[in-house]
């Protein structure tokens, strides 16, 4: 089960997903069922890594040489 909060939904994922304030609870909470994922696999954070770099690539954010998990951006 996952928890989240109303305040920090995009206003892309609440249109995309035609979420309203009756999806939250009285505090402002959503909770949700995680369905699929790569829990358990011993690769997991290998591709979540993966993925992060390069979302982050798309933004402009490089790794440091020499420090693994501290990025910088490029400009």
């Amino acid at each position: 089960m996952q928890v989240y909060h109303q305040h920090y939904t995009p206003p892309k994922v609440l249109d995309e997903y035609n979420l309203k304030s009756k999806h939250f609870d009285s505090k402002g909470f959503a909770y949700l069922e995680i369905r699929k994922g790569i829990y358990g696999l011993k690769e997991a954070a290998i591709l979540a890594y993966d993925q992060l770099k390069d979302h982050l690539a798309n933004y402009g954010y490089i790794l440091f040489k020499h420090t693994p998990g501290m990025w910088h951006h490029t400009t």
